[in-house]
């Protein structure tokens, strides 16, 4: 039971002294009072309790989603900065009883407002003229968006080092939320069921005003709110595994997924791709190029998420030295998993390609070019993470983003200088998505070249790992 987690009575105790409580209880009913009064000059009768209920719905939504990335996003940053955290994650407390006291007992003020407002909002619902069990609905979705808020907002606090960059990232996921009504038109109909404003208007019973197509599940229509249900279950599943293999490490120390679950995650992403895929209102171009946009950005991320710290990969290196199914371990050099991600995602492809798309399929050429693509792609993926990787043992204070700078760097030159078009293949995987065709030539010449760049990245790494660790300060 969540009342019996030390973590969340610490954070009760805490933010639920009674000044704070009474602030956190009164606060939101003057504020209801004030909002009734204002809507009474405007409406009477059944309009003025519509006009009351969707304004302080909107109010509850946002308001509280704010306040959930808020604390959530600056839990753990805080521990840090007041040097409480080797205290915190050292406690006999299991990661997953610390990720739940965190999730309801950071934002526990926020619970309180939008609890003692509930009772008011079922009534002016009711009131309204709409039934008691859609009121209902929506508020629980309301508790189950902030749960999803809340997790996204601690992960980015694990991965943050000062408290503005925590509560910066944590707003990643808001301004995620606030594009996807624009999906509604798209050929994924169904991401759009992730908006908020989509499955409030349907729970409530104004869907159609709102939302005028249906959301699909490997072709079958579904409410908007399973899809959302789908949706933030699914990721939030992982944003859950990813906190509870790091909460307790130095950050540092952090690999968000091991590797075989970076191969499931990948998997999982081109699965729900295909799920939420309008694929016969489509033509079999728009398809390959959806698949081909969600792999190029799952390889790079990919790439990043298996680096292994310079320490560790010291370590893998003096212990495995010799064998060949070393470079599968744990704590090993990243390439072999950007390979086995592209590889699965091309299988995949074929197989949707053959046994469900159908005539949205592509046949032979359009597999042909997606396979193509998607190893260019690889090859600049492994090339850049590598080079990530050769980054990480110089004496930089944040070497993923200098590493990241100078890689940007690359690509503005070589863009914005070279004009010829064959050029841009061999130095930028860029020219793979504004082709129809792949020709083999500029391919096999795009494999070579890359080859070499790898192979030379792999032998400077080589060249650090037997090199003593001396632990120079960064600069």
């Amino acid at each position: 039971m969540i009342w019996t987690n030390p973590e969340w009575v610490r954070h009760v105790r805490c933010l639920l002294r009674p000044s704070r409580a009474i602030a956190a209880v009164v606060i939101p009913v003057v504020l209801c009072a004030v909002t009734y009064d204002l809507a009474a000059r405007e409406q009477v009768g059944v309009g003025l309790y519509l006009l009351f209920f969707h304004v302080l719905i909107i109010c509850q939504f946002f308001g509280f989603g704010l306040w959930c990335i808020y604390s959530c996003g600056q839990a753990l940053v805080r521990e840090r900065i007041f040097q409480t955290f080797d205290f915190w994650r050292t406690t006999r407390l299991t990661a997953s009883e610390l990720i739940w006291g965190m999730l309801y007992g950071a934002p526990i003020r926020g619970y309180v407002a939008v609890g003692v407002t509930i009772p008011i909002g079922m009534l002016s619902g009711m009131a309204a003229g709409y039934e008691p069990i859609k009121v209902v609905s929506v508020y629980l979705f309301l508790f189950f968006l902030a749960l999803f808020l809340s997790l996204v907002a601690l992960l980015s606090s694990m991965l943050a080092d000062k408290l503005q960059t925590g509560f910066a990232l944590a707003f990643v996921p808001l301004s995620i939320l606030s594009l996807l009504p624009g999906l509604g038109s798209s050929p994924l109909p169904g991401l759009a069921g992730g908006s908020p404003i989509y499955v409030v208007a349907e729970l409530l019973g104004n869907g159609r005003d709102v939302y005028a197509r249906d959301a699909v599940l490997f072709g079958f229509p579904i409410p908007v709110a399973v899809a959302a249900g789908i949706l933030y279950m699914t990721f939030g599943t992982w944003i859950f595994i990813m906190l509870r293999r790091n909460i307790k490490k130095e950050p540092e120390n952090i690999q968000l997924l091991s590797r075989m679950q970076l191969i499931g995650f990948a998997v999982f992403c081109n699965v729900m791709l295909y799920a939420f895929l309008d694929a016969p209102a489509q033509s079999p171009g728009v398809i390959m190029t959806l698949v081909f946009l969600l792999n190029a950005v799952l390889l790079y991320v990919i790439g990043v998420m298996a680096l292994t710290p310079p320490e560790r990969l010291r370590e893998w290196w003096r212990n495995t030295r010799g064998r060949p199914w070393a470079i599968f371990a744990e704590d090993g050099i990243s390439w072999p998993w950007v390979a086995l991600v592209a590889m699965a995602a091309i299988l995949l492809y074929g197989f949707v390609n053959l046994a469900l798309l159908g005539d949205a399929g592509s046949g032979v050429e359009g597999m042909k070019r997606v396979t193509m693509s998607l190893v260019i792609v690889a090859l600049f993926a492994t090339r850049d993470s590598l080079f990530l990787q050769w980054c990480q043992f110089y004496r930089f204070r944040q070497p993923l983003v200098a590493g990241g700078l100078y890689i940007g760097l690359y690509y503005l030159v070589v863009l914005t200088l070279l004009k010829l078009e064959y050029t841009h293949v061999y130095l930028t995987p860029f020219w793979s998505m504004a082709n129809d065709q792949i020709e083999l030539v500029p391919f096999t010449l795009s494999l070579l070249i890359q080859g070499i760049a790898i192979l030379a990245l792999i032998y400077a790494i080589r060249s650090c790992l037997t090199e003593k660790s001396t632990g120079p300060d960064a600069v």
